[in-house]
Parts: C-alpha cells; structure tokens; sequence
C-alpha cells in the first residue's frame, strides 16, 4: 500500500506558499531624513563601550546575553555615568526635535497655501471641462435640431 497518497503536503510546500502570499503589513510612509534620530539608551551606551573595549583586546564578539549579564553586575555608580550620558543626549535630542517640529510646521503653512492654489486651479479645470462637455452637448442638440428643422421644411416643401 502507498500512504504517501493520503498524507497532507510536506512541510517545505507549505512554506513555500506562505512566502508567496504578500504581506499583511502595510507599508509605512516614507521616512524624513532630516528627522533626528532618537538617542541611545544607557545600556545601548555600555554596549558599545564594551564592544570598543573587546575589539581593542582582540576578544571574541560579545553577545547580547553576555553584555546583559555584565550589565546587571555593573555597580550601580558605574551605571550611572551612562544614565547621565543618556540624559544629556536625551536634552539634545528634544531640542532637535522642537527645531525640526517648528521648521517643518513652517513648511507645511508653506505647502498648505500652494496646496489651496493647487484645489482652486483643480475647481476652475473642472468648471471648464464641465462646461466644455456642456457646450459640446449643446452644440450636438443645436445640430439636431437644424436637422430636423430642415428635415420639416423639406416635408412640408415637398407637400406643397
């Protein structure tokens, strides 16, 4: 007997169809480069310290568990001086982002005018185009209306 028949599809065929389908995410808007980045943590801090540290020794790379660990460990001083560092770039940081907050609120009143203009301009073109379409019908019944008009003087031509 052949079981293979009655067996559902194989693990690598699910997979592959699951890569396939698209993604459920959307996709967000584009990112200002101009926007400050936010500042690293403390820890993040110390990360990066202690990776310097471990590359100037010739040390194997440092993984996220043992930085973990060795953070817990820090003496509570130690940590500090990376909470302060975190604070004054964090004082940087919002004043950045106030800077880039007021200069891109200014862009916006200037693009908001534009964009009135930009909806004005769109109302005239449809207003034209729209009394084009209306002109055209016109001129369409005016022909028709000739046509038949002719059309009756010939009939009652013709009955004289």
């Amino acid at each position: 007997m052949n079981n293979k028949s009655n067996k559902s599809p194989s693990k690598k065929s699910r997979s592959k169809s699951k890569r396939t389908e698209k993604s459920k995410r959307t996709k967000s808007k584009d990112k200002d480069p101009d926007k400050p980045t936010r500042p690293l943590n403390a820890f993040q801090l110390y990360a990066a310290d202690l990776r310097e540290e471990n590359a100037k020794k010739g040390g194997d790379k440092l993984t996220f568990k043992d930085i973990g660990s060795k953070w817990k460990r820090l003496a509570s001083s130690k940590k500090k001086i990376y909470q302060q560092k975190y604070e004054e770039s964090k004082a940087e940081f919002d004043k950045e982002m106030e800077e880039y907050k007021s200069k891109k609120k200014n862009d916006d009143d200037d693009e908001s005018d534009s964009e009135e203009e930009k909806k004005s301009k769109q109302k005239k073109k449809a207003t034209s185009k729209a009394s084009v379409k209306s002109n055209k019908n016109n001129k369409k019944k005016d022909t028709k209306s000739k046509k038949n008009n002719e059309e009756e003087e010939e009939e009652e031509d013709e009955e004289e």
